[in-house]
């Protein structure tokens, strides 16, 4: 996927589209970083240079 594509993709999403996970908010809040500002860079990525996609797991998923 194309850096600009991605960024552009970004843009699309609201503030209230935007929900962490408990285990982010628990890691921000260790690295003293504000959730705010995570979503204000999410919907506006200019600052963003590079990206790499990662297959998701579904919390549905179990294993054997």
């Amino acid at each position: 996927m194309n850096l600009n594509f991605f960024k552009e993709g970004l843009k699309k999403y609201s503030r209230k589209d935007i929900i962490f996970t408990r285990h982010a908010e628990i890691q921000a809040i260790v690295r003293d970083i504000d959730l705010e500002e995570i979503k204000d860079n999410i919907i506006n990525p200019e600052k963003l240079v590079y990206f790499r996609e990662q297959d998701a797991k579904s919390n549905k998923e179990k294993k054997i």
